[in-house]
């Protein structure tokens, strides 16, 4: 499997926690507080070769990750080589709603299941 930018790291968060953060913040900002930016964040920062690995390991195949080359990457996402969120804000506001119910290793699996896909190391 091919990757473009492999050591570029991202925040991942599942898209259900993403969610729910979503709804606690409107929730909470129903009276206004100033309207100021706010990142619906996970704070932790995984490469993508990392997230290629994962998506691997959970399908139960055994394919090698490695860095594409030539030029099939955009520049644009090579140029920035790492973008992690600060979810203080974010807990401040919402407290407990701001941390992820979801691990990483589930919403892997999760993502397999969707398709119909159950892996040796899926997570129940």
């Amino acid at each position: 499997l091919e990757v473009v930018d492999g050591d570029a790291v991202r925040d991942w968060l599942d898209a259900r926690d993403a969610a729910r953060m979503v709804l606690a913040l409107a929730d909470r900002r129903r009276g206004g507080d100033g309207g100021e930016p706010i990142e619906v964040c996970s704070g932790v920062g995984r490469s993508v070769r990392a997230i290629a690995e994962a998506l691997v390991a959970a399908a139960g195949v055994s394919i090698d990750v490695v860095e594409a080359t030539g030029g099939a990457g955009s520049d644009r996402s090579s140029a920035i080589r790492s973008v992690v969120g600060d979810p203080r804000r974010l807990r401040d506001l919402i407290g407990e709603e701001a941390s992820p119910r979801f691990a990483f290793e589930r919403t892997i699996a999760d993502l397999w299941r969707a398709r119909g896909i159950e892996g040796s190391d899926a997570v129940s």
